[in-house]
């Protein structure tokens, strides 16, 4: 009695186990291992960086700054080097130096501001920034060349801009902040300029003491507009250029501001050192970089929360990147997993199938792995089960049912064959020869075509099953038409493919005669030369132009198989001729046509030759 009832017991408990398919478990798998630790780790990598995004960002706008800066260089090493550019110029060769020009009492004024002129001309377009050059001289004289539009100088402004600006004793080029050009009447730019003493090179004394005059470049904000802009900051970022030493605006975003002073910057002058990158006040950052060989300085001014939603675009990035990674691998491994599952469950079917004796199976299962080699084993399993009941219950029943089908295949044939004579000798007896003839003629022709299966015949049944389909031809159209056969006798046993000719023949006919008013002639010629055996059909029907020829030329060529499509160059006929040649004896064979509109169609075969009782093998 124990033992019954603890077999009882574990029969309860192996029933009571719930069924839970593999696709579920794969499932649970899939969120356990894959989903939830990638979203685990997701989250935890984006906690842990999140400082480092921050200060990735305020450096990334920090090397946007310098960015500018080096620019700015660049145009103040520029004019270093085009300010020294009057000590090397050659004014005429009168003049080896400029000095020399400068000190000559023997050279009228007029001359020496049309020499001047011309070598400041020189420098104002050295750069397309460079508005004017100016060359203010120790006693008061003033020479200056500009870019059109010209406008009038106002001398006065020019002699006061040039006191305020004037630095006694310095050989090197100076930075003069951005201003209003006022010496010119009328101007609104606004230039920062580069000034330089032209000393007297006369001696090693008088270039250490004498100076000739002053030379002043003005250059367009427009320059330092056009690298800010380049630079991209974004539209709530306020730059600015600003002249630490003179504690005014170089440049900023809003032109009130410029060559005026920079009271809210005063407080944190003292905290822009090279030790720091960026600032951080109660409302805004402020991100800035010094311009070398310079007081200038370049400052981006961001609001903190333009940082902080930047942070918060990255982070909501961050997010949307792990959902739709999380979504895509869903969806993959959804696919792939009901693509293994659907198998499992065709193998649940067809075995369910096989247990109730049904062998009809034949699962598709195109997979390499293990379900593949499952399948492929039933299917086996359950044709051979299927094979070896055939064999010893059906093999009797099947033999029997195969030999009646033989004879009445056999029958078929001859029943026809002697119907259609009996009809032939009712319409003699009747005196109707037109019918006789027709049905002897067709009598021959379903004798040729339902004869034995021999892929070649000789070139002489070929011809006369023309001679039997062309004489229905010649009765239906009231002998409109007529065929011309000219070949030797000796070429009439050569081996050809069996119904090769009646598709032309009949081509010829359709396409290109019935469409032609009148009569009709169709020839067949064959000469054997030294490569190849060639037959010939020609027709005097309406032929194809140039298009239709080309078109059909190319469709015989076509390794694709024919089709009809309502025009003559798509005859699946012609091309199956074409087909079955290159078949039979190699590409180098086949056919060639060639026709002319209006004149007819000519068709060549192009074959081996090969003489009836000889080795067809190519």
């Amino acid at each position: 009695m124990k033992i019954k009832d603890v077999r009882n017991m574990k029969g309860i408990k192996r029933k009571s186990r719930k069924y839970v398919s593999l696709f579920t478990k794969s499932v649970i798998a899939f969120l356990l291992i894959g989903i939830i630790p990638l979203f685990a780790i997701g989250f935890a990598v984006n906690q842990a960086y999140a400082n480092n995004i921050q200060n990735t960002l305020l450096n990334n706008l920090s090397q946007m700054t310098l960015y500018v800066g080096k620019n700015v260089t660049n145009i103040f090493d520029e004019m270093e080097q085009n300010t020294k550019y009057i000590y090397n110029y050659r004014a005429t060769t009168e003049y080896d130096y400029f000095y020399q020009l400068m000190q000559d009492p023997s050279i009228t004024e007029t001359k020496r501001s049309s020499i001047i002129t011309n070598v400041l001309r020189n420098l104002v377009y050295r750069n397309q920034y460079i508005d004017h050059v100016l060359f203010l001289t120790k006693d008061g004289r003033i020479y200056s060349s500009m870019r059109p539009p010209e406008t009038m100088l106002n001398a006065n402004a020019l002699h006061d801009w040039g006191r305020q600006n004037y630095r006694s004793g310095l050989k090197t080029a100076q930075i003069i902040p951005t201003h209003l050009t006022a010496y010119y009447y009328y101007s609104k730019t606004f230039d920062f300029s580069f000034s330089r003493n032209i000393m007297n090179t006369e001696s090693i004394q008088t270039a250490d003491r004498d100076v000739i005059g002053t030379l002043y470049i003005d250059i367009n904000i427009k320059y330092l507009t056009d690298i800010i802009n380049k630079a991209n900051f974004g539209e709530k970022h306020e730059i600015s250029i600003i002249d630490k030493k003179q504690k005014t605006f170089v440049y900023s975003k809003y032109d009130y501001n410029i060559g005026k002073d920079i009271e809210e910057f005063n407080t944190w002058l003292p905290r822009m050192t090279e030790n720091n990158r960026y600032l951080k006040t109660s409302d805004y950052y402020l991100i800035y970089s010094s311009i070398p060989n310079s007081d200038w300085s370049v400052v981006d001014k961001v609001p903190i929360s333009e940082i902080e939603n930047s942070y918060k675009t990255i982070r909501n990035y961050t997010i949307l990147l792990l959902c739709i990674g999380g979504a895509l691998l869903s969806a993959i491994y959804l696919y792939y997993s009901k693509k293994t599952n659907r198998p499992i469950q065709m193998l649940k079917e067809a075995m369910n199938r096989v247990q109730k004796g049904d062998l009809d199976i034949d699962l598709k299962i195109k997979s390499n792995d293990e379900i593949g080699l499952v399948a492929n084993g039933l299917n086996q399993m359950a044709g051979n089960l299927k094979s070896y009941i055939n064999r010893v219950y059906l093999a009797e029943i099947k033999q029997k049912n195969a030999e009646l089908e033989k004879l009445r295949t056999q029958i078929q044939p001859h029943y026809l064959y002697n119907t259609l004579d009996v009809i032939r000798m009712m319409a003699i007896t009747n005196d109707d020869q037109t019918t006789a003839e027709m049905l002897d003629s067709l009598s021959a022709q379903l004798k040729y075509l339902i004869g034995p299966s021999s892929d070649t015949v000789t070139l002489n049944s070929e011809i006369q099953n023309i001679i039997n389909y062309f004489s229905l031809i010649r009765i239906r159209y009231d002998n409109r038409f007529s065929l011309d056969i000219q070949i030797p006798n000796d070429l009439l046993n050569v081996k050809v493919p069996r119904l090769i000719l009646q598709p032309v023949v009949e081509n010829a006919v359709k396409h290109g005669l019935l469409p032609k008013e009148g009569e009709g002639l169709i020839a067949i010629y064959a000469k054997n030369t030294n490569k190849t055996f060639r037959i010939t059909i020609m027709d005097n029907g309406i032929g194809m132009d140039e298009g239709q020829l080309k078109k059909l030329q190319a469709f015989i060529k076509n390794t694709d198989p024919g089709c009809r499509e309502g025009s003559i160059w798509k005859e699946i006929g012609i091309k199956n001729v074409n087909d079955r040649i290159q078949l039979i004896y190699g590409a180098d064979y086949g056919l060639e046509i060639s026709s002319i509109e209006g004149m007819g169609t000519i068709v060549n075969f192009n074959l081996p030759f090969i003489p009836e009782g000889e080795n067809e093998n190519v």
